[in-house]
C-alpha cells in the first residue's frame, strides 16, 4: 500500500494461493499482483510461457 498498491482482498487470496503452490496468475491486469512478488502474466504472454512438452499443464480459476 505504501508503494500505491491497494490490492483487494481476492487478489490477496489469489496471490497467496499461486505463491504457496508456485502457480503463475493469468489475468489481464498484472498491475494486481506486481506488489505479491508473485509471476502474472496476460493471457497472450501465458500463451508463450506454456510448455507442454515439459509437462506443463494450465488449471482455470473462475
Amino acid at each position: 500500500m505504501a508503494a500505491g498498491h491497494h490490492p483487494g482482498m481476492a487478489d490477496a487470496v489469489i496471490a497467496g494461493i499461486a505463491k504457496l503452490n508456485h502457480l503463475v496468475v493469468i489475468t489481464r491486469n498484472t498491475l494486481h499482483f506486481l506488489s505479491f512478488g508473485i509471476e502474472a502474466a496476460t493471457p497472450d504472454q501465458a500463451v508463450l510461457l506454456f510448455k507442454p512438452e515439459q509437462g506443463q499443464s494450465i488449471s482455470l480459476v473462475t
